[in-house]
């Protein structure tokens, strides 16, 4: 930690992605790299009783990135999307934790099979999105 600070605000682009849009065109630059938040499209439950694993488009997030693509678009920005970001639906490492493995950056079988999901998800949106 420096000067007393901790990561409890980082750089808000959640929130402010039309700055960042801002800057990238200020400084004259023609693609972007941005993450999609796989927490934030597809909400997971993990059911400990039947040890099921189940998924729900997260509309709201969806149409979250929407917005931000539209504006990269609008600008004349190429969007570089970064499918996983290091950030892993809680309910994907509830079930590992019941499994062998013990974690799922350990279970790459379990991480693979529920990425797969992710990945059509996005691949659907980001291409009826163009």
């Amino acid at each position: 930690m420096y000067d007393c600070e901790d990561a409890g605000q980082a750089d808000e682009d959640f929130m402010r992605y039309n700055d960042s849009v801002s800057l990238t065109t200020a400084y004259g630059f023609g693609a972007a790299r941005m993450s999609i938040s796989w927490p934030r499209v597809m909400t997971y439950a993990f059911d400990a009783t039947t040890g099921e694993l189940t998924w729900e488009r997260n509309e709201e997030g969806i149409a979250h990135y929407h917005s931000v693509l539209s504006a990269y678009q609008a600008a004349g920005v190429k969007p570089a999307i970064t499918m996983w970001h290091w950030d892993l639906p809680l309910a994907i490492e509830e079930k590992a934790a019941t499994m062998d493995c013990g974690s799922a950056w350990l279970c790459f079988d379990l991480v693979s099979a529920e990425a797969e999901s992710y990945a059509v998800l996005l691949f659907s949106e980001v291409t009826n999105d163009s």
